[in-house]
């Protein structure tokens, strides 16, 4: 392990991130930070740089017929690249999303 700054993330060993909305995610993360480090890393804020190691997607969801009262399951991925964790906020002010988590 390198003794500067060490980011695991290298400009070189660049990965294609195509998320598949149909493939649901298995493992459920808390909604709030567990322990000290957890909460320091959530309330700090990222530089540009940092912005950069994380990627969210898929950018287009497509859902298909959609009828009314009807419940459609799709997965909008984050991908955190950094070594110190992060918190997302899905907002929603749509009345079609409202089960949204």
């Amino acid at each position: 392990m390198p003794i500067d700054s060490y980011e695991p993330y290298k400009q070189d060993d660049v990965r294609t991130f195509e998320p598949d909305p149909n493939i649901p995610i298995k493992k459920k993360f808390s909604s709030e930070p567990k322990n000290h480090s957890e909460i320091r890393d959530v309330t700090t804020s990222l530089s540009g740089l940092q912005l950069q190691k994380i990627f969210a997607g898929p950018i287009h969801i497509d859902f298909g017929n959609v009828y009314v009262n009807s419940e459609m399951m799709k997965t909008f991925r984050v991908r955190n690249d950094l070594r110190t964790a992060i918190s997302v906020q899905l907002q929603t002010d749509r009345s079609e999303l409202k089960k949204t988590y």
